[in-house]
């Protein structure tokens, strides 16, 4: 008789937002029982692995996946440490299972070929902004604003997969492990307004550029700071954006400005800001300015759709002819969570691997 496997019992537990007290009870066990199974101390019988299949919604089979573990990335517990340990556990769960579920996908699909280089900043001594230029160039970028920087990842080679955090305290997050056959991923929240979301995407894209290689060197800590001044000059590079921005123009100027680089105002001030457009007063007045509205801004971008996840998901429905229930036993999980993870409409492009 196969093992279950520990590692999907606790990932179960914590995408459920369940303690190991709560599952104990919830299944009608002891509390140390569960922790000397999810140790791998303890093999989970039978009955027990009905109970949680029950209690979880989670089928039976899904249990003897062959499921590993990733953290989340260093990325996310450097910048996010205001994130509860609760949530923390939750997200780092869902990460697995929709890694995995992506993984199992992606079996009868042809992907773009994964294009993104790997550049490190400390051998080469440069600064983030180099390169933001050098992926430009590279991906035939051309000048100016970038006109839908979703499509331009999943062009590449990027996934990016629309995840509900529940919580605002989190944009999105990446993980890319170059020795795996699964593209660089990024989960992203889809309730951003599309100048948030273009820029998160391109802080990610940083991450994976600059930072899938951790661990890093102890003098390549501020990652976060690299990451933002990446983004900063892949959506407006210097040397096209400089024109734009004239000494002590109005809060008026900065607005105006939003639909053409489709960032948001606070960007385009801490952009003048960091070319030396504008006094430290300035900026402080600008930001004034801004004020309240910088959760709400003026002009709202609508958010950019990524399709390479859903298009996978319609050659599997419509190409293969897979029905959510057949999706469903495929990727070992409940048709809600099918739907959470892989909202399903149609939109086409992908081929099946012959």
């Amino acid at each position: 008789m196969s093992r279950a496997n520990y590692i999907c019992i606790i990932l179960a537990r914590e995408v459920r937002g369940l303690t190991q007290s709560e599952i104990a009870k919830m299944i009608g066990v002891q509390q140390p029982t569960i922790s000397l199974i999810e140790s791998g101390q303890l093999d989970a019988s039978d009955e027990i692995i009905e109970r949680l299949s029950a209690g979880l919604d989670f089928p039976k089979d899904y249990f003897f996946d062959s499921l590993d573990f990733r953290h989340l990335p260093v990325s996310f517990a450097r910048k996010r440490n205001s994130v509860t340990q609760k949530v923390a556990r939750k997200l780092r769960a869902r990460m697995n299972l929709v890694r995995r579920r992506i993984e199992i996908l992606s079996r009868a699909v042809d992907f773009p070929e994964v294009d993104v280089p790997s550049i490190n900043l400390d051998a080469r001594k440069i600064e983030p902004e180099w390169p933001a230029a050098e992926v430009r160039a590279a991906w035939n970028v051309p000048p100016g604003p970038i006109d839908n920087v979703a499509r331009l990842l999943e062009g590449h080679g990027i996934l990016i997969a629309p995840m509900d955090f529940e919580t605002d305290k989190v944009d999105g997050f990446s993980i890319y492990e170059r020795n795996s056959t699964l593209p660089p991923i990024i989960f992203i929240r889809p309730s951003m307004p599309g100048d948030r979301s273009r820029y998160t995407l391109a802080h990610e894209l940083a991450h994976i550029v600059l930072h899938a290689t951790l661990p890093m060197s102890p003098d390549r800590q501020d990652i976060e700071e690299d990451a933002d001044r990446f983004a900063a000059e892949f959506l407006m590079p210097k040397h096209d954006v400089v024109g734009h921005i004239v000494r002590g123009m109005p809060y008026s100027s900065f607005v105006a400005l939003k639909p053409y680089w489709k960032v948001s105002v606070a960007s385009l001030i801490m952009r003048a800001k960091t070319l030396g457009k504008i006094t430290d007063f300035q900026y402080r007045r600008l930001f004034t300015q801004l004020g309240g509205r910088r959760l709400s801004e003026p002009y709202p971008l609508p958010p950019e759709d990524p399709l390479l996840i859903r298009q996978t998901i319609e050659l599997h429905t419509r190409s293969l002819g897979h029905s959510e229930e057949t999706l469903s036993r495929m990727l070992k999980c409940s048709r809600k969570d099918l739907v959470n993870d892989f909202p399903v409409r149609a939109v086409g492009g992908l081929r099946i691997v012959q």
